[in-house]
């Protein structure tokens, strides 16, 4: 599976999760390390990935199983 399969993947499956996965559009480091991050809408808080440093393997090992 390529990059943006598995990018496109995750993003469904965070999203079933009522959360929403964001890409860094690449903001001056250290606040913004130029990955994802999971974020809550409902509580305008970030679940994981808080300074965009986040991978992608991260947010699988954060997901739980199916």
């Amino acid at each position: 599976m390529n990059h943006n399969d598995r990018e496109h993947l995750l993003r469904e499956r965070v999203r079933a999760r009522g959360f929403e996965m964001r890409k860094s559009r690449g903001a001056a480091p250290p606040a913004n390390q130029g990955e994802y991050m999971v974020f809550d809408p409902v509580t305008g808080g970030s679940l994981l990935g808080h300074r965009f440093d986040a991978t992608l393997a991260d947010i699988e090992r954060w997901l739980p199983d199916e």
